[in-house]
């Protein structure tokens, strides 16, 4: 394989070392950027990671029913101290697992799959 690097506007011969030490990169990483080149010279986009946009907008929907689902519960003021807090807490035999479990039957009811 023949190494080059671009030193005044012209490609320069250069040893493995060199390219490797001055790119900052293995020769792993080469061998891999080298599989994935096209035909047109560009590097094919990985397919890992992201998400698509139905997706997203499927857990924004769930995420808007969980945040319906709290917001049914009423909520009470801190009895500890009133003045100037904007704290709001629900009542205390609500945990969790009880609020998951109520929106988990609230979802069996309307045939709808919840959120895990």
């Amino acid at each position: 394989m023949i190494y080059t690097l671009p030193i005044h506007e012209q490609r320069k011969q250069v040893c493995r070392h060199m390219f490797l030490s001055t790119l900052g990169v293995t020769e792993g990483q080469i061998r891999t950027a080298l599989k994935k080149k096209q035909r047109d010279g560009q590097i094919a986009m990985e397919g890992r990671g992201g998400r698509r946009e139905a997706e997203k907008v499927e857990d924004e929907e769930k995420r808007q029913t969980i945040l319906d689902h709290i917001n049914k519960f009423p909520r009470m003021e801190s009895h500890y101290c009133r003045a100037n807090t904007k704290n709001e807490f629900l009542a205390p035999e609500l945990n969790l697992t009880t609020m998951y479990n109520m929106y988990v039957s609230e979802m069996a009811a309307d045939k709808k799959k919840p959120a895990s």
